[in-house]
């Protein structure tokens, strides 16, 4: 058998000498390897300047938080882009084209500005910006934003923007002057006073088209493009009361993109079973359903709906469509009604009149309006106590997760299954939050754009009070604000159904107990509101 040789069994000779020969071929290959090394890192670094150097030069197109707004948007790191201050300039009017500059100056030296508190105070002014390119991300804008591109600059001398072609093709125009609401507040009935009693108002109507989603912005401004053809003093308006909010249902603009895959999902889901896949006793109700929702404990129906919190494997529908429309605190687009009207106005914002009433009143109001709302809790001031007990409990819960109180306002049902499933979503609760939308709007537009007014003055039945309330609203709008027209306007008899539900009941008083509550429960906001007003209105 063959052995093994020892492993200290010494070496041939011949492998381990050299000649003198073999011996510089070796060190100078190794000098040759090391100079090619160094050569690649050196190349490598050369590389990697460059293109830092780039970077820098161009910008990090990157989301990050508006320190004003708490929205993600789009900003410019390092330096200013010339060539993208070049192309903004050729695409827009010289008036764009300034915001424009400045615009991604400010954004430029503000790239490492720091995220804000979830109530940090809103600046007294903002400057209008131009919100086209993260509004062009969201589907259905396409076609809005192409109009305001082709529009270009309106015909001087009116206050409302106009725009003639010069051609065959009918001039188009914009409001002047918009009454933002809230609701129940006589929104509409202030609008039909101007038009009935303001010599120079042409035209008012409420159309609520900013916060739909059925119909065009050019569609839109055609129906106000009478004015174009009257004399250039006279001035149109729009008095739609769903303006002031931004919560998701006063949006659905904006948010076309979780509507539309709902709107499938939820008739795919239709063809699931609606009984419960459990061997208990529990019958199949309306409230042991929505007891059920969000768990694994649903029916298929609901499953297939509302998916099964924190279970990533089944989102259902309302977690696949968030993932299309995240919330704003999860990197969503967080844009509303003032981005695209800022948008669309470029420079030259419209006058606003906010007309605000006690929040409370104004709920109460809500309720005894609608009709869905006593038919589900009883038409009597119990019912309306247990409808705002509810739906204080569960916009507190809300809070109470840890969700900030901009988001819970604005997206209060896209939460959870157990908040889509509250009655109307605190809609009605949630419109009295005038300073939380009004933030929204003061985020957007100079503070000198708007005028808030309380409502219990103008419909006071003390001519005095409302004659002043009027006037306040005249000369803000720059309308003839005498005296006389004024108190005519402020005395006119009711023009709008809308007037019965703008002023208090005295047949229907609500309970001590719930204006209590409800008192505690505003007090906050109504804090928040004087701040932004700089006024203390309750």
């Amino acid at each position: 058998r063959a052995r093994r040789p020892s492993m200290d069994a010494p070496k041939p000779i011949a492998a381990t000498t050299h000649t003198v020969d073999d011996e510089t071929v070796t060190l100078a290959q190794r000098r040759q390897a090391q100079s090619s090394f160094l050569a690649r890192v050196a190349g490598g670094v050369v590389v990697l300047t460059v293109l830092v150097g780039w970077r820098l030069m161009i910008g990090l197109n990157t989301l990050a938080i508006d320190p004003r707004t708490m929205k993600m948007r789009q900003d410019f790191a390092g330096l200013v882009n010339a060539r993208d201050l070049a192309r903004e300039r050729a695409s827009s009017s010289s008036t764009q084209a300034m915001r424009a500059t400045k615009r991604l100056a400010e954004n430029a030296s503000a790239s490492a500005a720091t995220a804000p508190t979830k109530n940090a105070p809103t600046k007294n002014a903002a400057e209008p910006g131009d919100f086209s390119s993260s509004l062009r991300r969201l589907q259905g804008m396409e076609e809005d934003l192409d109009f305001i591109r082709r529009a270009g600059v309106p015909d001087a001398g009116r206050k409302n923007p106009c725009w003639t072609t010069g051609d065959s093709t009918p001039p188009t125009c914009l409001p002047y002057f918009y009454i933002l609401g809230a609701w129940q507040s006589g929104t509409e009935e202030l609008g039909s006073r101007l038009l009935a009693g303001a010599p120079t108002v042409g035209v008012v109507r409420a159309p609520h088209f900013w916060n739909e989603h059925t119909k065009t912005l050019e569609s839109y401004a055609n129906t106000f493009a009478s004015v174009a053809t009257m004399e250039r003093n006279v001035v149109a308006g729009d008095a739609s009361p769903g303006y002031l909010a931004t919560s998701w249902s006063e949006s659905i603009r904006f948010h076309r993109a979780y509507l539309d895959h709902m709107r499938d999902c939820w008739a795919e889901c239709q063809t699931k079973s609606s009984k419960f896949e459990d061997h208990e006793s529990a019958k199949d109700t309306v409230d042991e359903d929505a007891a059920r929702r969000g768990t694994s404990r649903a029916s298929p129906r609901r499953r297939c709906i509302d998916g099964v919190e924190g279970d990533p494997k089944a989102p259902g529908c309302v977690g696949e469509a968030n993932a299309k429309d995240p919330y704003d605190e999860s990197g969503g687009h967080g844009l509303s009604l003032p981005h695209l009207m800022s948008t669309v106005y470029g420079s030259s914002p419209p006058r606003f009149v906010v007309i605000v009433r006690e929040p409370g009143a104004r709920l109460h109001s809500a309720f005894w309006h609608y009709e869905h709302y006593k038919k589900q809790y009883g038409a009597n001031e119990d019912g309306f106590a247990a409808y705002a007990e509810q739906m204080m409990t569960m916009f507190q819960k809300c809070l109470d997760r840890g969700n900030p109180l901009r988001g819970c306002a604005n997206r209060f049902e896209t939460y959870s299954p157990e908040f889509e499933a509250v009655f109307y979503h605190a809609d009605a609760l949630i419109k009295s939050m005038y300073d939380v939308f009004l933030e929204t709007w003061l985020d957007v537009f100079p503070r000198e754009s708007f005028l808030v007014v309380k409502g219990e003055d103008l419909w006071s039945d003390d001519v005095n009070t409302s004659t002043a309330a009027m006037r306040r609203v005249l000369k803000h709008l720059d309308l003839d604000a005498s005296d006389e027209t004024a108190r005519r306007l402020a005395t006119m008899n009711a023009t709008s159904n809308d007037w019965r539900f703008a002023r208090d009941d005295p047949e229907r008083v609500m309970r001590d107990d719930i204006r209590t509550k409800l008192d505690a429960f505003f007090a906050p906001r109504l804090q928040r509101l004087a701040t932004l007003v700089g006024e203390d209105l309750y």
